[in-house]
């Protein structure tokens, strides 16, 4: 038995589709291709690049990279890569994420134990509503 483990680009491919599905975009090329030039600052891609990304065939440049982390709201380092570091995730915080932050900074220790019971408890309806 022969085992084909996924090469980098695959791997690559595999994230941006997940990180595609969890923004709510669906991973049609036509769709990518449009959004990507809007938000990029540069040339524009052509709709045959975003295929080779979506199809594990290549990895986008740093900079097109960065504009899909900064439009998808996930970890450069983990779309190109698959990791993160700890300063990598507060990075790539959204700003209502890092104001969330920032006020339960504020709060006593009692208050953030409160608030993450709550928090945990709204966690498990979430699941059980999504199943």
């Amino acid at each position: 038995m022969i085992i084909i483990l996924p090469n980098e680009q695959q791997k690559f491919s595999a994230r941006l589709v997940q990180a595609l599905e969890a923004a709510g975009i669906r991973p049609k090329q036509t769709d990518v291709w449009r959004v990507f030039n809007q938000r990029h600052a540069g040339p524009p891609v052509t709709i045959h690049a975003v295929r080779k990304w979506l199809t594990g065939e290549s990895i986008p440049a740093q900079d097109k990279l960065q504009t899909l982390a900064d439009w998808l709201s996930v970890n450069p380092n983990w779309l190109r890569f698959g990791e993160s570091s700890m300063a990598d995730d507060i990075d790539a915080l959204r700003p209502e994420e890092r104001r969330y932050v920032a006020n339960l900074r504020c709060l006593s220790d009692e208050e953030r134990q409160r608030l993450t019971a709550l928090a945990q408890v709204m966690a498990q309806f979430a699941k059980k509503r999504e199943s």
